[in-house]
């Protein structure tokens, strides 16, 4: 399973399961009423893209698959991460790559510095061919890049 998913989408998915995601998302900021506004914005486009449907507002279904591949990336009891930094400015994230790692393999969330996670389940080999893939993509040589 793989889905392309939102900053938005992710924060409705943790409004909705009561299980919140393990990092902050880089378009939303990290108060109330922007993670409100980004539940709401989510929830529509979960709808908007057919990954879910709400009969009322008080009712809505989201679709088994995505809510277990958020599932299984947020309950996730390990994670490891692979960040790539933009220009002169180190803290600010260019692209990343999330791995949560259970039983079944890895969770991979490739995130983008415009907020869209790629999200997959893959097993650990390939889960590191794929932040051999975002190193490579950035053209940038394997070593430590800590502060």
């Amino acid at each position: 399973m793989n889905a392309l998913l939102t900053d938005d989408e992710i924060v409705a998915l943790a409004q909705i399961t009561s299980v919140p995601w393990a990092f902050p998302m880089l378009t939303v900021a990290d108060d109330e009423r922007a993670i409100t506004a980004a539940a709401f914005r989510g929830l529509r486009s979960l709808f908007a893209r057919d990954l879910g449907t709400a009969e009322d507002p008080a009712s809505s279904t989201i679709s088994p698959e995505i809510l277990a591949l958020y599932m299984s990336a947020a309950s996730s009891p390990r994670v490891a991460i692979a960040h790539v930094s933009v220009g002169d400015r180190p803290r600010i994230a260019g692209s990343c790559a999330i791995a949560f790692l259970h039983d079944a393999g890895v969770t991979l969330d490739k995130v983008s510095a415009t907020g869209v996670h790629a999200i997959e389940v893959v097993e650990a080999a390939a889960a590191r061919d794929r932040v051999g893939m975002l190193r490579a993509e950035h053209a940038l040589p394997y070593g430590d890049y800590g502060p």
